[in-house]
């Protein structure tokens, strides 16, 4: 090449196999985390008590099933990421909403509001921040 000139790489295909799958993936990330968001809201309750202290290793083991779900949609695009955080989101509001005999998933107390500052966070910062750009 000559000074000056640039190289013009040609456009990239996507292969009709992949177009096709593409849908597929997202609802199976979808699905994954519609069905992540009441698991995770079920296992943040779980906590260590020894002695007059309390260790909520639940709410940990939440936030990264939750992290993890996102991530790796992540890994495959950054449109699957935005997917499976939307679904989660979605699940976490069908939990939220509570039963019709007036009961509640998520208590309203230092657990349950540290439950949904943190996984919401952690999830949306996931499909937000890093990763694959494609």
């Amino acid at each position: 090449m000559a000074s000056g000139e640039q190289s013009v790489a040609p456009p990239t295909r996507r292969s009709p196999l992949r177009r096709a799958t593409a849908p597929a993936i997202g609802l199976l990330f979808a699905l994954l985390a519609l069905v992540t968001a009441p698991l995770a809201a079920l296992v943040s309750r779980m906590a260590w008590r020894p002695g007059g202290a309390t260790v909520p290793y639940g709410l940990v083991l939440s936030a990264a099933a939750s992290m993890g779900v996102v991530v790796l949609a992540r890994a495959v695009s950054r449109r699957h990421a935005f997917v499976a955080a939307a679904a989660w989101l979605v699940g976490l509001g069908v939990v939220m909403r509570g039963s019709p005999g007036g009961g509640f998933l998520i208590a309203s107390d230092t657990l349950g509001w540290s439950f949904l500052v943190v996984a919401t966070v952690v999830v949306i910062g996931s499909a937000l921040l890093g990763g694959s750009g494609r």
